[in-house]
């Protein structure tokens, strides 16, 4: 499986599905997380971690797998993970937001709403919201991402 479609199902288990658990039965919450070890076994996910809250409670939490296979290392509720993609969605819909409320316009150039904002191409104040949101920006994709590094 590819990364896109890992971090797509994560997605979906953590932003759409899990917090509809939070309405049912400990024996439904023992289904959701059978479902989770199935998929994780399925798509080869090594690791993961899984929380559902109930009126700011936690009502269930799970650590499975690893987040180093070589080293054998258990995910734990400290470990720290690399959002990567998984991140966009929630970035474009508080953008999205922002629009709606009229604090911001996706058309308009980042420095409007990010003056510190500076690149070494003086290109970088024609660049817009809406650019940065669907990857058209010209700005150059990050060389290493340290997916190894302790980000803790």
């Amino acid at each position: 499986m590819t990364p896109v479609k890992k971090y797509f199902l994560l997605f979906l288990i953590w932003g759409l599905f899990l917090p509809t658990a939070a309405l049912f039965s400990q024996q439904n919450l023992q289904a959701i997380q059978e479902l989770v070890e199935e998929k994780m076994e399925e798509y080869d996910i090594p690791g993961l971690a899984v929380g559902v809250m109930r009126d700011g409670t936690l009502i269930y939490e799970r650590y499975l797998g690893f987040s180093d296979l070589e080293e054998q290392t258990v995910v734990t509720a400290a470990h720290v993970f690399h959002t990567a993609s998984i991140s966009k969605p929630f970035t474009a819909m508080a953008i999205l937001q922002l629009q709606a409320a009229g604090k911001l316009q996706i058309d308009d150039p980042v420095t409007a709403c990010w003056p510190a904002f500076k690149l070494r191409d003086k290109r970088y104040t024609q660049i817009t919201v809406r650019q940065l949101l669907n990857h058209s920006s010209g700005m150059p994709d990050v060389k290493d991402y340290q997916w190894g590094s302790n980000l803790s």
